[in-house]
């Protein structure tokens, strides 16, 4: 009996530590966690879907559209109810039942695709274009279980600039856990623009609840739709480009590699940025984007490659009128400072004998910059390796503030920084003072391990413009109805060279054009006072490439600009008539030497 009262005794003390247990729970669900869970009852019965918003359009300068949305197709399948002639299905759609198997495998991958329910439409064609789309629609809505659900992809009225522009691509999972913004079907900027603006543009998603079933299936809106937010479009963009220069430009370099930058000095707003070879914009849109990147990326000559903001060259002779500058500042030289064409020194072509220092500019004399850079590095003096190592110090100074050896910072990522040689430089590649003038004379003329990018080299131009000063390189001038300042102290930059020293470098960058002698005489343009220097570009492993840096007009300048041609030898033969175009083409808006346009057009250098 006693057992019995013992058995009875635990067996009530069990079921009163489950009734505390229970108890206990229900405090905690009910009380502690109350949120916790009415939100996870929303989740499991209510469902977020988004309605994305239109994307900013991108305009020139003057309003003209670059880019665009035009209406594309998803084609969508609601697993459940899918049947279909897969033949006849794959053949409408233009793929074969490999494609079909693999799609409908992701689709049904809930690792991949964590919202899937076979009662839910889901993504099966991405960004049909409506041209593709007309041509089945009829016969598309006769497959059970098949839907469509209006997308925008982006367009491009005119097939210029794709470098520049960039492109947009469907995220992956970097994309997903970097910002929270996307979702898997989302597309953002992947290049040019449209990636470095790309939250102006995006705009924002509104979204629609709905309650939906056991099954997955929606049933009605979720609280009559008092949750729902409607999508705000993104900003429109106005560039700083000139859609007809920018055309224009691509134009005189088909058949070439190379780039043009050309900007305005006042402003620093870039006017064109050509990057060649180029590409139609449009082949990187909808379903063939996959195939049409791969091609782009496996072409020989580089041509996703922007070359305007990422390719380092020597930049040649152009930095003589660096170099002239800084002599000057220095007092080391002045206008009438001579030196003999001693080819001893260095190589040079024929020309009259000694040569001032515009005249050097005009001739484009190597031994008289051997000199003169010989004068900066010693002060005048014949000095020994700590003058030199001073020397070149104040020299590096002098070339960096003219935004040489870093980005400039125009508004597109992965810009380089070009190189400027220093004194630590030359004792890793050399030694600790076991080097000596004579080592690194050819900096003198812009060659060795000196470096720039195209953009720099524009930029040097738009510094002899304006005489001493340039703002930071820039492409978009208006986000939506706000105007952009780039005008303000934190993109003002000056060099250290006094305005009073530029006249001589003018004259005798004018001389260049328009003086017997002058290495770029045959791209003078009438009614219109180009001052410019041209340049050539050693290239160790075939021609060497051609460059010229100019402005226009002297007196009011309204363009800067350089050209960089791959392999198309010295500075005078190639990259001097596109500049001389170009700039006629900006001032004038029409072009009269039609003949030197037809012979640079002709030229081809791959």
């Amino acid at each position: 009996m006693a057992k019995l009262e013992s058995r009875k005794y635990h067996i009530y003390l069990l079921f009163g530590f489950f009734f505390i247990v229970y108890i206990c729970r229900l405090f905690y669900v009910q009380i502690i966690e109350k949120e916790f869970f009415v939100d996870r009852a929303k989740t499991d019965a209510v469902d977020k879907v988004v309605e994305f918003p239109v994307r900013g359009n991108i305009y020139d300068r003057n309003g003209k559209v670059l880019v665009q949305n035009e209406i594309a197709y998803d084609v969508m399948l609601t697993m459940k109810d899918f049947k279909v002639d897969t033949l006849k299905f794959c053949a409408l759609l233009k793929i074969d039942t490999s494609e079909f198997k693999l799609r409908l495998k992701k689709i049904k991958n809930k690792s991949i695709n964590k919202g899937y329910s076979s009662r839910i439409p889901q993504v099966f064609e991405s960004l049909m274009k409506s041209e593709d789309f007309g041509g089945i629609k009829e016969r598309l809505f006769n497959y059970k279980g098949v839907s469509v659900k209006k997308r925008t992809v982006r367009s491009y009225p005119r097939p210029i600039a794709a470098h520049v522009l960039g492109h947009v691509s469907k995220v992956g999972p970097r994309d997903l856990n970097r910002d929270q913004f996307y979702i898997p079907q989302d597309y953002r900027g992947s290049s040019g623009l449209e990636l470095f603006y790309e939250k102006e543009l995006r705009g924002a998603k509104g979204w629609h609840h709905y309650l939906k079933n056991r099954h997955g299936k929606y049933i009605s809106k979720y609280l009559n739709g008092a949750l729902d937010t409607t999508p705000r479009p993104g900003n429109n963009l106005k560039s700083t480009l000139d859609a007809d220069l920018q055309e224009y430009g691509e134009m005189l370099m088909t058949g070439k590699i190379g780039a043009i930058v050309a900007i305005e000095p006042s402003t620093g707003e870039i006017l064109a940025m050509i990057n060649a070879p180029t590409y139609d914009p449009n082949l990187l849109v909808g379903g063939e984007y996959g195939a049409n990147y791969q091609r782009l990326a496996k072409d020989k000559k580089k041509i996703l490659f922007p070359r305007s903001i990422q390719s380092r060259q020597p930049p040649g002779s152009i930095v003589k009128t660096m170099q002239s500058l800084i002599s000057l500042n220095i007092g080391v030289a002045n206008e009438y400072t001579s030196f003999g064409c001693n080819k001893k020194l260095v190589g040079c072509h024929d020309h009259r004998n000694p040569l001032t220092l515009p005249e050097a500019i005009q001739h484009s004399c190597n031994p008289y910059y051997y000199n003169l850079v010989k004068k900066i590095f010693f002060k005048g003096r014949n000095g020994n390796m700590a003058q030199l190592r001073k020397g070149m110090d104040d020299w590096e100074k002098y070339v960096r503030s003219f935004g040489l050896g870093n980005p400039l910072g125009v508004d597109l990522y992965g810009e380089k920084d070009g190189n400027v040689p220093d004194v630590k430089e030359y004792d890793q590649i050399y030694g600790k003072n076991r080097w000596n003038y004579r080592t690194i004379y050819s900096l003198s003329i812009g060659q060795g391990e000196f470096s720039l990018t195209p953009i720099q080299m524009a930029n040097l131009g738009v510094i002899l413009a304006n005489k001493g000063y340039y703002y930071t390189p820039h492409l978009i001038r208006q986000i939506g109805d706000e105007k952009l300042f780039f005008s303000d102290s934190n993109f003002y930059h000056k060099t250290l060279i006094d305005s009073s020293n530029f006249e001589i470098v003018h004259n005798g960058m004018q001389w260049v054009l328009e003086r017997p002698g002058g290495t770029a005489g045959r791209s003078k343009l009438e009614g219109v006072t180009i001052c410019g220097k041209t340049g050539t570009s050693q290239n160790p492993h075939g021609d060497d490439h051609s460059v010229f840096m100019a402005f226009a007009p002297r007196n009011n300048p309204q363009i800067a600009l350089a050209v960089f041609v791959e392999n198309a030898g010295g500075g005078g033969g190639t990259a001097a008539p596109i500049a001389s175009l170009m700039i006629e083409k900006y001032l004038k808006r029409k072009v009269e030497r039609l003949k030197l346009e037809q012979e640079i057009v002709e030229k081809v250098f791959y």
